[in-house]
Protein backbone atom coordinates (compact mmCIF):
# COMPACT_ATOMS: atom_id res chain seq x y z
CA UNK A 1 0.00 0.00 0.00
CA UNK A 2 2.78 2.53 0.59
CA UNK A 3 4.64 2.06 -2.27
CA UNK A 4 2.05 2.31 -4.54
CA UNK A 5 0.71 5.51 -2.83
CA UNK A 6 4.21 7.01 -3.07
CA UNK A 7 4.03 6.58 -6.50
CA UNK A 8 0.29 7.77 -7.13
CA UNK A 9 1.45 11.04 -5.45
CA UNK A 10 4.37 11.92 -7.78
CA UNK A 11 1.91 12.43 -10.17
CA UNK A 12 -0.12 14.62 -7.88
CA UNK A 13 0.82 17.87 -6.19
CA UNK A 14 -1.89 19.72 -5.06
CA UNK A 15 -1.84 20.85 -1.31
CA UNK A 16 -3.25 23.94 1.06
CA UNK A 17 -1.95 26.13 3.68
CA UNK A 18 -1.75 24.61 7.12
CA UNK A 19 -1.40 25.01 10.71
CA UNK A 20 -1.93 23.17 13.58
CA UNK A 21 -4.94 20.83 15.23
CA UNK A 22 -6.02 19.41 18.19
CA UNK A 23 -7.39 15.90 17.63
CA UNK A 24 -9.76 13.38 19.56
CA UNK A 25 -8.18 9.80 20.21
CA UNK A 26 -9.96 6.33 20.76
CA UNK A 27 -7.91 3.39 22.61
CA UNK A 28 -8.93 -0.17 21.89
CA UNK A 29 -7.88 -3.27 23.85
CA UNK A 30 -8.03 -6.63 22.18
CA UNK A 31 -10.60 -8.60 23.64
CA UNK A 32 -9.88 -11.11 20.67
CA UNK A 33 -6.52 -12.26 19.09
CA UNK A 34 -5.94 -10.93 15.26
CA UNK A 35 -6.48 -13.50 13.05
CA UNK A 36 -3.60 -15.83 13.18
CA UNK A 37 -2.25 -15.89 9.96
CA UNK A 38 -1.26 -13.29 7.21
CA UNK A 39 -3.71 -11.14 5.37
CA UNK A 40 -1.97 -9.63 2.52
CA UNK A 41 0.84 -10.69 0.17
CA UNK A 42 1.48 -6.77 -0.39
CA UNK A 43 4.80 -6.47 2.13
CA UNK A 44 5.61 -2.85 2.48
CA UNK A 45 7.67 -2.17 5.65
CA UNK A 46 9.95 -5.01 7.77
CA UNK A 47 10.89 -3.75 10.93
CA UNK A 48 13.37 -6.43 12.47
CA UNK A 49 13.37 -6.80 16.61
CA UNK A 50 15.59 -9.72 16.69
CA UNK A 51 16.67 -13.37 15.48
CA UNK A 52 12.67 -14.50 15.70
CA UNK A 53 10.34 -10.90 15.91
CA UNK A 54 9.67 -9.44 12.67
CA UNK A 55 6.73 -7.10 12.66
CA UNK A 56 5.52 -6.11 8.69
CA UNK A 57 3.20 -3.29 7.48
CA UNK A 58 0.94 -5.24 4.56
CA UNK A 59 -1.83 -3.62 2.19
CA UNK A 60 -4.18 -5.55 5.00
CA UNK A 61 -3.17 -4.58 8.18
CA UNK A 62 0.22 -5.04 10.78
CA UNK A 63 1.35 -8.25 10.97
CA UNK A 64 3.75 -9.48 13.60
CA UNK A 65 5.75 -12.80 14.20
CA UNK A 66 7.53 -14.03 16.93
CA UNK A 67 9.14 -17.63 16.29
CA UNK A 68 10.61 -16.78 12.94
CA UNK A 69 7.62 -16.81 10.73
CA UNK A 70 6.41 -19.61 12.16
CA UNK A 71 3.06 -18.07 12.75
CA UNK A 72 1.80 -14.86 12.46
CA UNK A 73 -0.83 -11.93 13.67
CA UNK A 74 -2.38 -9.56 11.64
CA UNK A 75 -4.06 -6.33 13.08
CA UNK A 76 -6.47 -4.48 11.59
CA UNK A 77 -8.83 -1.70 11.36
CA UNK A 78 -11.30 -4.59 13.67
CA UNK A 79 -8.68 -4.45 16.10
CA UNK A 80 -8.26 -0.46 16.37
CA UNK A 81 -6.06 0.56 13.46
CA UNK A 82 -7.21 2.77 10.82
CA UNK A 83 -8.92 1.98 7.83
CA UNK A 84 -6.16 0.49 5.16
CA UNK A 85 -2.96 -0.78 4.48
CA UNK A 86 -0.10 0.48 6.26
CA UNK A 87 1.60 3.47 4.56
CA UNK A 88 3.94 4.08 8.04
CA UNK A 89 5.67 2.08 10.50
CA UNK A 90 8.15 2.97 13.18
CA UNK A 91 8.94 0.83 16.35
CA UNK A 92 11.00 1.78 19.25
CA UNK A 93 11.57 -0.57 22.41
CA UNK A 94 7.98 -0.91 23.54
CA UNK A 95 6.26 1.94 21.59
CA UNK A 96 4.72 1.08 18.03
CA UNK A 97 3.12 3.52 15.78
CA UNK A 98 1.47 2.56 12.42
CA UNK A 99 -0.30 5.07 10.29
CA UNK A 100 -2.55 3.42 7.02
CA UNK A 101 -3.99 4.61 3.94
CA UNK A 102 -6.41 3.79 1.58
CA UNK A 103 -7.90 4.96 -2.17
CA UNK A 104 -11.01 6.64 -2.51
CA UNK A 105 -13.13 8.33 -5.23
CA UNK A 106 -13.53 11.86 -5.74
CA UNK A 107 -15.36 13.21 -8.68
CA UNK A 108 -14.76 10.21 -10.28
CA UNK A 109 -11.06 9.90 -9.75
CA UNK A 110 -9.64 7.85 -7.56
CA UNK A 111 -7.16 9.56 -4.66
CA UNK A 112 -5.39 8.42 -1.59
CA UNK A 113 -6.69 9.05 1.83
CA UNK A 114 -5.22 8.93 5.09
CA UNK A 115 -6.77 6.22 7.67
CA UNK A 116 -5.09 8.38 10.54
CA UNK A 117 -2.46 6.90 13.22
CA UNK A 118 -2.39 4.61 15.80
CA UNK A 119 0.06 3.57 18.59
CA UNK A 120 0.96 1.23 21.21
CA UNK A 121 3.20 2.30 24.43
CA UNK A 122 2.86 -1.83 24.94
CA UNK A 123 4.12 -3.50 22.87
CA UNK A 124 0.59 -3.96 20.76
CA UNK A 125 -1.44 -4.98 24.12
CA UNK A 126 -3.42 -2.17 24.10
CA UNK A 127 -3.94 0.56 21.38
CA UNK A 128 -4.81 4.43 20.84
CA UNK A 129 -6.26 5.68 16.96
CA UNK A 130 -5.96 9.36 15.77
CA UNK A 131 -7.96 10.83 12.65
CA UNK A 132 -5.58 11.68 10.16
CA UNK A 133 -3.39 14.84 11.42
CA UNK A 134 -4.40 18.10 9.26
CA UNK A 135 -2.82 20.93 9.07
CA UNK A 136 -6.01 23.24 9.19
CA UNK A 137 -7.56 25.76 6.95
CA UNK A 138 -9.36 24.23 4.20
CA UNK A 139 -7.10 21.04 3.43
CA UNK A 140 -9.18 17.46 4.09
CA UNK A 141 -7.82 14.25 4.40
CA UNK A 142 -7.86 13.24 0.69
CA UNK A 143 -3.99 13.24 -0.25
CA UNK A 144 -3.00 13.67 2.96
CA UNK A 145 -1.53 10.26 3.66
CA UNK A 146 1.90 9.72 6.45
CA UNK A 147 4.70 8.24 4.44
CA UNK A 148 6.99 8.24 7.39
CA UNK A 149 7.22 8.45 11.40
CA UNK A 150 10.14 8.91 13.32
CA UNK A 151 9.94 8.28 17.08
CA UNK A 152 12.34 10.63 18.85
CA UNK A 153 12.76 11.29 22.87
CA UNK A 154 11.24 14.92 22.62
CA UNK A 155 8.61 14.30 19.48
CA UNK A 156 6.57 12.08 16.92
CA UNK A 157 7.24 13.37 13.28
CA UNK A 158 5.27 12.40 10.89
CA UNK A 159 5.88 13.14 7.03
CA UNK A 160 2.66 13.33 5.53
CA UNK A 161 1.93 14.37 1.54
CA UNK A 162 -0.95 16.95 2.68
CA UNK A 163 0.17 18.24 6.31
CA UNK A 164 3.90 18.25 5.23
CA UNK A 165 6.14 17.88 8.26
CA UNK A 166 4.60 17.31 11.85
CA UNK A 167 5.46 16.81 15.27
CA UNK A 168 3.56 16.15 18.09
CA UNK A 169 5.54 17.05 21.63
CA UNK A 170 3.36 15.35 24.12
CA UNK A 171 4.46 12.04 22.57
CA UNK A 172 0.43 11.15 22.61
CA UNK A 173 -0.85 12.52 19.37
CA UNK A 174 -2.88 14.90 20.92
CA UNK A 175 -1.98 18.33 19.61
CA UNK A 176 0.27 18.59 16.21
CA UNK A 177 2.70 21.58 14.95
CA UNK A 178 3.37 21.81 11.23
CA UNK A 179 7.12 22.12 11.33
CA UNK A 180 8.35 22.73 8.02
CA UNK A 181 11.97 21.79 7.52
CA UNK A 182 13.31 25.23 6.88
CA UNK A 183 12.71 29.00 7.58
CA UNK A 184 9.70 29.47 5.62
CA UNK A 185 5.83 29.25 6.37
CA UNK A 186 3.86 26.19 5.36
CA UNK A 187 3.03 26.99 2.00
CA UNK A 188 3.67 23.26 -0.20
CA UNK A 189 1.59 24.87 -3.21
CA UNK A 190 4.89 27.54 -3.14
CA UNK A 191 7.65 25.31 -1.81
CA UNK A 192 8.31 21.84 -2.47
CA UNK A 193 10.66 21.29 -0.03
CA UNK A 194 7.26 21.46 2.02
CA UNK A 195 5.97 18.37 0.68
CA UNK A 196 7.45 15.89 2.67
CA UNK A 197 8.03 11.57 2.32
CA UNK A 198 10.51 9.98 4.59
CA UNK A 199 12.51 10.71 8.06
CA UNK A 200 15.51 9.11 9.57
CA UNK A 201 16.35 9.91 13.51
CA UNK A 202 19.96 9.14 15.01
CA UNK A 203 19.82 10.64 18.14
CA UNK A 204 18.74 14.33 18.11
CA UNK A 205 19.58 14.46 14.51
CA UNK A 206 16.70 14.41 12.00
CA UNK A 207 16.62 13.78 8.39
CA UNK A 208 13.52 14.86 6.07
CA UNK A 209 13.62 13.78 2.96
CA UNK A 210 11.32 16.33 0.62
CA UNK A 211 9.84 16.77 -2.70
CA UNK A 212 13.04 19.44 -2.97
CA UNK A 213 15.68 17.56 -1.38
CA UNK A 214 17.03 16.67 2.17
CA UNK A 215 17.18 18.71 5.37
CA UNK A 216 19.03 18.37 8.23
CA UNK A 217 18.47 19.30 11.73
CA UNK A 218 21.19 18.59 14.64
CA UNK A 219 18.51 19.81 17.57
CA UNK A 220 15.32 17.80 17.08
CA UNK A 221 13.99 19.80 14.85
CA UNK A 222 14.46 23.60 16.69
CA UNK A 223 16.16 25.06 14.31
CA UNK A 224 17.37 23.66 10.59
CA UNK A 225 20.83 24.14 9.61
CA UNK A 226 21.55 21.97 6.04
CA UNK A 227 19.37 21.54 2.85
CA UNK A 228 20.96 19.52 0.14
CA UNK A 229 20.06 19.36 -3.38
CA UNK A 230 21.04 18.18 -6.56
CA UNK A 231 21.68 21.80 -7.62
CA UNK A 232 23.51 22.92 -4.96
CA UNK A 233 26.80 20.51 -4.18
CA UNK A 234 29.63 19.49 -6.56
CA UNK A 235 28.47 15.81 -5.63
CA UNK A 236 25.02 15.98 -5.03
CA UNK A 237 21.91 13.36 -4.29
CA UNK A 238 20.61 12.11 -7.87
CA UNK A 239 17.52 13.62 -7.61
CA UNK A 240 15.67 15.94 -5.24
CA UNK A 241 12.31 13.76 -4.88
CA UNK A 242 13.64 11.64 -1.69
CA UNK A 243 11.26 8.85 -0.85
CA UNK A 244 13.28 7.05 1.27
CA UNK A 245 16.61 7.67 4.07
CA UNK A 246 18.16 4.53 5.82
CA UNK A 247 20.81 4.51 8.36
CA UNK A 248 23.80 1.97 7.83
CA UNK A 249 26.25 1.73 11.01
CA UNK A 250 29.92 -0.14 10.06
CA UNK A 251 32.78 0.12 11.84
CA UNK A 252 31.98 3.16 13.74
CA UNK A 253 30.75 4.91 10.16
CA UNK A 254 26.82 6.51 10.52
CA UNK A 255 26.42 6.03 6.55
CA UNK A 256 23.38 7.82 4.89
CA UNK A 257 21.65 6.04 2.18
CA UNK A 258 18.67 7.69 0.03
CA UNK A 259 16.18 6.55 -2.83
CA UNK A 260 16.56 9.96 -4.43
CA UNK A 261 14.24 10.25 -7.89
CA UNK A 262 13.39 13.05 -9.91
CA UNK A 263 11.51 16.04 -9.35
CA UNK A 264 11.68 19.12 -11.53
CA UNK A 265 15.55 19.19 -12.84
CA UNK A 266 15.80 18.53 -16.28
CA UNK A 267 19.42 16.25 -15.37
CA UNK A 268 17.98 14.99 -12.14
CA UNK A 269 17.49 11.00 -12.16
CA UNK A 270 16.10 7.91 -10.18
CA UNK A 271 19.00 6.34 -8.58
CA UNK A 272 20.31 5.91 -5.01
CA UNK A 273 22.70 8.37 -3.03
CA UNK A 274 24.41 7.29 -0.17
CA UNK A 275 27.11 9.58 2.17
CA UNK A 276 29.67 9.10 4.67
CA UNK A 277 30.60 12.67 5.95
CA UNK A 278 27.14 13.74 7.02
CA UNK A 279 25.97 15.03 3.43
CA UNK A 280 28.78 16.84 2.31
CA UNK A 281 29.36 14.82 -0.83
CA UNK A 282 26.85 11.73 -1.68
CA UNK A 283 27.93 8.86 -3.99
CA UNK A 284 25.10 7.35 -6.47
CA UNK A 285 24.20 4.31 -7.39
CA UNK A 286 22.11 1.90 -9.95
CA UNK A 287 21.21 4.67 -11.77
CA UNK A 288 17.16 4.79 -13.09
CA UNK A 289 16.38 2.55 -10.73
CA UNK A 290 13.19 3.19 -8.68
CA UNK A 291 14.29 1.91 -4.85
CA UNK A 292 11.66 1.78 -2.02
CA UNK A 293 13.94 0.78 0.68
CA UNK A 294 17.01 -0.60 2.37
CA UNK A 295 18.31 -3.53 4.78
CA UNK A 296 21.96 -3.51 5.72
CA UNK A 297 24.01 -6.28 7.37
CA UNK A 298 28.00 -5.21 7.82
CA UNK A 299 29.13 -4.03 5.16
CA UNK A 300 26.55 -5.36 2.75
CA UNK A 301 23.53 -3.83 1.46
CA UNK A 302 20.09 -4.47 -0.36
CA UNK A 303 18.00 -2.04 -2.21
CA UNK A 304 14.73 -3.38 -3.12
CA UNK A 305 13.56 -1.76 -6.24
CA UNK A 306 11.19 -1.55 -8.99
CA UNK A 307 13.31 -3.97 -10.74
CA UNK A 308 13.95 -6.80 -8.46
CA UNK A 309 15.90 -6.75 -5.09
CA UNK A 310 19.76 -5.68 -5.62
CA UNK A 311 22.25 -6.29 -3.80
CA UNK A 312 26.10 -4.82 -2.57
CA UNK A 313 28.75 -6.88 -0.94
CA UNK A 314 30.85 -4.01 -0.41
CA UNK A 315 28.87 -1.10 0.39
CA UNK A 316 27.62 -0.02 -2.86
CA UNK A 317 31.26 -0.80 -5.01
CA UNK A 318 29.55 -3.51 -7.28
CA UNK A 319 25.78 -4.75 -6.92
CA UNK A 320 24.10 -7.63 -8.52
CA UNK A 321 20.02 -8.16 -8.42
CA UNK A 322 18.83 -11.50 -7.04
CA UNK A 323 16.96 -13.68 -9.85
CA UNK A 324 13.59 -14.94 -9.48
CA UNK A 325 12.55 -16.32 -6.09
CA UNK A 326 11.60 -19.92 -5.94
CA UNK A 327 10.65 -22.01 -3.01
CA UNK A 328 13.12 -24.25 -2.48
CA UNK A 329 10.73 -27.25 -3.37
CA UNK A 330 10.19 -25.18 -6.71
CA UNK A 331 6.04 -25.20 -6.51
CA UNK A 332 5.68 -21.91 -5.53
CA UNK A 333 7.70 -18.71 -6.84
CA UNK A 334 7.27 -14.90 -6.88
CA UNK A 335 6.22 -13.17 -10.34
CA UNK A 336 6.70 -9.65 -9.62
CA UNK A 337 9.42 -7.00 -10.16
CA UNK A 338 8.72 -4.75 -6.93
CA UNK A 339 10.29 -5.07 -4.14
CA UNK A 340 9.24 -3.20 -1.46
CA UNK A 341 10.87 -3.70 2.24
CA UNK A 342 14.21 -6.09 3.46
CA UNK A 343 14.97 -6.63 6.67
CA UNK A 344 18.38 -8.72 8.35
CA UNK A 345 18.06 -10.28 11.07
CA UNK A 346 21.42 -10.34 13.72
CA UNK A 347 21.66 -14.25 12.41
CA UNK A 348 22.08 -13.09 9.04
CA UNK A 349 18.61 -14.00 7.84
CA UNK A 350 17.04 -11.70 5.02
CA UNK A 351 13.57 -11.23 4.85
CA UNK A 352 12.33 -9.61 1.72
CA UNK A 353 8.66 -8.02 0.91
CA UNK A 354 7.22 -7.58 -2.49
CA UNK A 355 4.02 -7.25 -4.06
CA UNK A 356 3.55 -10.88 -4.15
CA UNK A 357 4.44 -12.31 -1.10
CA UNK A 358 7.35 -12.38 1.71
CA UNK A 359 10.63 -14.16 0.71
CA UNK A 360 12.98 -15.67 3.95
CA UNK A 361 16.66 -17.24 3.08
CA UNK A 362 19.47 -17.59 5.85
CA UNK A 363 21.49 -18.33 2.76
CA UNK A 364 22.05 -15.50 0.91
CA UNK A 365 19.64 -16.59 -1.69
CA UNK A 366 20.55 -20.50 -2.33
CA UNK A 367 17.17 -21.18 -0.77
CA UNK A 368 14.39 -19.51 -0.01
CA UNK A 369 11.16 -20.04 2.16
CA UNK A 370 7.83 -18.08 0.21
CA UNK A 371 4.95 -17.31 2.32
CA UNK A 372 1.78 -15.98 1.10
CA UNK A 373 -1.50 -15.08 2.05
CA UNK A 374 -5.07 -17.12 1.16
CA UNK A 375 -7.76 -18.48 1.96
CA UNK A 376 -8.11 -21.81 3.45
CA UNK A 377 -10.40 -24.17 0.78
CA UNK A 378 -12.62 -26.65 1.99
CA UNK A 379 -13.26 -25.76 5.00
CA UNK A 380 -17.48 -25.22 6.03
CA UNK A 381 -18.77 -22.90 2.84
CA UNK A 382 -14.78 -22.46 1.02
CA UNK A 383 -14.75 -23.85 -2.22
CA UNK A 384 -11.81 -26.52 -3.20
CA UNK A 385 -10.13 -23.86 -5.85
CA UNK A 386 -9.95 -20.18 -6.47
CA UNK A 387 -8.08 -17.66 -8.51
CA UNK A 388 -6.57 -14.71 -7.72
CA UNK A 389 -6.30 -11.71 -8.23
CA UNK A 390 -9.74 -11.70 -10.16
CA UNK A 391 -10.96 -9.37 -11.95
CA UNK A 392 -7.38 -10.11 -13.39
CA UNK A 393 -5.10 -7.61 -15.67
CA UNK A 394 -2.07 -9.22 -17.37
CA UNK A 395 -0.76 -5.93 -18.10
CA UNK A 396 -0.39 -4.74 -14.55
CA UNK A 397 -0.72 -7.35 -12.47
CA UNK A 398 2.13 -9.90 -11.20
CA UNK A 399 4.23 -9.11 -13.57
CA UNK A 400 7.75 -10.75 -14.06
CA UNK A 401 9.07 -11.31 -17.52
CA UNK A 402 6.91 -9.32 -19.74
CA UNK A 403 4.04 -11.46 -18.38
CA UNK A 404 1.17 -11.25 -15.84
CA UNK A 405 0.33 -13.99 -13.68
CA UNK A 406 -2.72 -15.45 -12.12
CA UNK A 407 -2.89 -18.10 -9.52
CA UNK A 408 -4.89 -20.52 -8.90
CA UNK A 409 -5.31 -21.46 -5.23
CA UNK A 410 -6.29 -25.58 -4.48
CA UNK A 411 -6.05 -28.07 -2.10
CA UNK A 412 -5.85 -31.97 -1.92
CA UNK A 413 -7.01 -34.50 0.42
CA UNK A 414 -4.82 -37.65 -1.26
CA UNK A 415 -1.55 -37.86 -3.01
CA UNK A 416 -2.71 -36.52 -6.50
CA UNK A 417 -1.80 -34.79 -9.92
CA UNK A 418 -3.44 -31.41 -11.10
CA UNK A 419 -4.73 -30.30 -14.29
CA UNK A 420 -5.86 -26.97 -15.18
CA UNK A 421 -8.18 -26.25 -18.26
CA UNK A 422 -9.40 -23.27 -19.48
CA UNK A 423 -12.50 -22.57 -21.54
CA UNK A 424 -13.92 -19.30 -23.25
CA UNK A 425 -17.22 -17.98 -23.00
CA UNK A 426 -18.55 -21.06 -25.45
CA UNK A 427 -16.91 -23.40 -23.20
CA UNK A 428 -14.28 -24.08 -26.49
CA UNK A 429 -10.78 -25.82 -24.88
CA UNK A 430 -8.41 -22.65 -24.68
CA UNK A 431 -5.65 -24.88 -22.60
CA UNK A 432 -4.24 -27.47 -20.94
CA UNK A 433 -2.03 -26.50 -17.46
CA UNK A 434 0.41 -29.19 -16.20
CA UNK A 435 -0.51 -28.27 -12.44
CA UNK A 436 2.13 -30.99 -10.91
CA UNK A 437 2.08 -33.74 -8.57
CA UNK A 438 1.16 -32.95 -4.94
CA UNK A 439 0.85 -34.96 -1.40
CA UNK A 440 -2.17 -34.65 0.53
CA UNK A 441 -3.62 -32.70 2.82
CA UNK A 442 -1.77 -29.87 1.40
CA UNK A 443 -2.51 -26.32 0.50
CA UNK A 444 -1.31 -25.77 -3.57
CA UNK A 445 -1.06 -22.91 -6.02
CA UNK A 446 -0.42 -22.36 -9.74
CA UNK A 447 0.35 -19.67 -12.15
CA UNK A 448 -0.67 -19.02 -15.40
CA UNK A 449 0.56 -16.09 -17.72
CA UNK A 450 -2.77 -16.00 -19.28
CA UNK A 451 -1.57 -17.03 -22.92
CA UNK A 452 -3.54 -19.84 -24.76
CA UNK A 453 -2.04 -22.80 -26.30
CA UNK A 454 -0.11 -20.62 -28.96
CA UNK A 455 1.22 -18.50 -26.84
CA UNK A 456 -1.16 -15.24 -27.71
CA UNK A 457 -2.29 -13.22 -24.65
CA UNK A 458 -6.06 -13.50 -24.24
CA UNK A 459 -8.53 -11.13 -24.92
CA UNK A 460 -10.62 -9.09 -22.57
CA UNK A 461 -13.46 -11.26 -21.21
CA UNK A 462 -14.95 -14.22 -19.49
CA UNK A 463 -13.33 -17.18 -19.13
CA UNK A 464 -14.01 -20.71 -16.98
CA UNK A 465 -11.43 -22.58 -15.76
CA UNK A 466 -11.45 -26.62 -14.53
CA UNK A 467 -9.41 -28.37 -12.16
CA UNK A 468 -8.78 -31.84 -12.38
CA UNK A 469 -7.29 -33.70 -9.31
CA UNK A 470 -6.83 -37.40 -10.27
CA UNK A 471 -8.70 -40.07 -7.80
CA UNK A 472 -10.52 -36.97 -6.54
CA UNK A 473 -12.65 -34.69 -8.42
CA UNK A 474 -13.15 -31.96 -11.18
CA UNK A 475 -13.48 -28.32 -9.68
CA UNK A 476 -14.90 -25.30 -11.70
CA UNK A 477 -14.46 -21.82 -11.52
CA UNK A 478 -14.88 -18.54 -13.62
CA UNK A 479 -12.02 -15.67 -14.29
CA UNK A 480 -12.24 -12.32 -15.57
CA UNK A 481 -9.52 -10.66 -17.51
CA UNK A 482 -9.58 -6.72 -18.43
CA UNK A 483 -7.38 -4.56 -19.52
Amino acid sequence: MKKTLILFVILSFTVQIAYSQILSKNAFRFENEPPPELKSNSITDIVIIDENTIWLGTGKGLSKTEDGGSTWKTYTDEQGLGKGGISALAIKDSVIWVATAFDTIVMDEHVAAGGGLTYSTNYGDTWTHIPQPEPGGDWTVIDNVTYDIAIMDSAIWIASFGGGLMKSLDMEGKNWIVRPPDAYNFNPDEYLNHRVFSLLAVGDTLWVGTAEGINVSYDAGRIWETQFTHQNQDLPISGNFVVAIALQEFEEKQIVWAATINAEGTDEVRAISKTENNGLTWDTFLEGKFTYGFAFHGNEVYAATDSGLWKSPDGGENWEVFPQIIDADGKEKLYTMDYYAAGVTPNNVLWVGTSDGLAITSNNGLEWQILRAFVKLGEKSEPRVYAYPNPFSPLRFNQFGGDGFIRFQFNTKNSTHATIRIFDFAMDLITSIDGGSWAGNQDCSVAWNCRDGNNHLLANGTYFYQLDLDGDGKYWGKIVIID
